[in-house]
């Protein structure tokens, strides 16, 4: 077209700004492990900063790897034990996959049906239920305090940013409670 012609019309709609549509469903599995993994680092980097900054590197993990595997007494007295420290991460990461898959699973769901839109809300305080019990739980047993909470909303915002990237219409819907 050379600059002489006027320009042509196009019968497209252009599209409208901030607008979001339906992706297409995307496979669970990978997604999920991409959202668990995100997630799982967000947690385990908040916490290696906290325990650097104490100055007891994979305190945390070691502390938590210590109650699950041989219970609160013998958690009492560690500082930091690598063997623990890597059970302990390999059933955080597990957990992480496992909210990430089921995340994915309701992200799908959600660009099929915008009804479901509240779904990822009830998920949340669920898994916000779960770590502030199990919080209670260490500090019941006499571990230190370690705002499990916080992590978790680590973990979370850091899943939802994930899946603001790979299904932003479901999480339009999500965010304006089934509105997009």
């Amino acid at each position: 077209m050379s600059s002489s012609e006027p320009p042509r019309e196009s019968n497209a709609a252009a599209p409208v700004a901030g607008a979001s549509r339906p992706n297409e469903p995307t496979p669970v599995l990978p997604t999920g492990i991409e959202a668990g993994l995100v997630a799982g680092t967000v947690v385990a980097v908040a916490y290696l900063i906290r325990d650097v900054a104490i100055g007891v590197p994979l305190n945390t993990p070691s502390v938590l790897g210590t109650f699950l595997l041989e219970g609160a007494e013998a958690a009492k007295d560690v500082q930091s034990a690598l063997g623990h420290a890597i059970a302990y991460h390999t059933v955080h990461f597990v957990l992480w996959l496992i909210a990430g898959g089921v995340a994915g699973w309701m992200m799908n769901r959600i660009e099929e049906s915008a009804r479901l839109w509240f779904v990822p809300w009830v998920a949340v305080g669920l898994l916000m239920a779960a770590i502030v019990a199990i919080d209670g739980w260490t500090a019941a047993a006499g571990l230190p305090r370690f705002h499990l909470w916080l992590g978790a909303i680590a973990g979370i915002l850091s899943m939802v940013a994930f899946f603001q990237w790979r299904h932003p219409h479901a999480m339009a819907l999500v965010r304006g409670f089934g509105r997009a």
